[in-house]
């Protein structure tokens, strides 16, 4: 659920359904449908039952090589899905440590989930760009895992 306060967010939050609900793959959150009331719109996905990645990261403190692995390229498969369709995030950093990997999204570490089976479903398209091979964002090779 989102309140929109601003003529800007109104088009962020637009952009955002408008892009996520085409969006139809294993390790992205399924969005269904959207609906507004006033100034309050409300997105309707799929559940994620097992929370966030980040969450189950600081619960147990460490996953083992083999876990971050899956839960790594799980991530790469959706953000990959992404850049084929013309499509950047940009709003996941990764951060790498010994034996385990930190997700860590912006201010709100929420955006990779994890579904029954310990899937992972990536989600909140809020960030995103379209059209990225027709921008300036080839020009930031240095910046890459901002704009992932």
């Amino acid at each position: 659920m989102k309140t929109l306060e601003c003529e800007a967010e109104v088009q962020s939050i637009q952009r955002e359904i408008r892009i996520h609900s085409k969006l139809d793959h294993p390790h992205i959150i399924k969005f269904f449908d959207s609906f507004q009331k006033g100034n309050i719109v409300t997105m309707v996905l799929d559940y994620a039952e097992n929370g966030s990645l980040y969450t189950l990261l600081r619960k147990r403190k460490r996953f083992s090589e083999s876990e971050a692995f899956v839960y790594f390229y799980q991530t790469l498969k959706a953000i990959e899905f992404l850049h084929d369709h013309d499509i950047l995030h940009r709003d996941i950093k990764v951060y790498f440590k010994i034996y385990f990997i930190i997700f860590i999204v912006s201010n709100q570490p929420e955006n990779l989930l994890l579904d029954k089976n310990f899937t992972i479903k990536l989600c909140d398209f809020g960030w995103c760009a379209e059209d990225i091979k027709k921008k300036r964002y080839n020009n930031y090779k240095r910046r890459i895992l901002y704009f992932i």
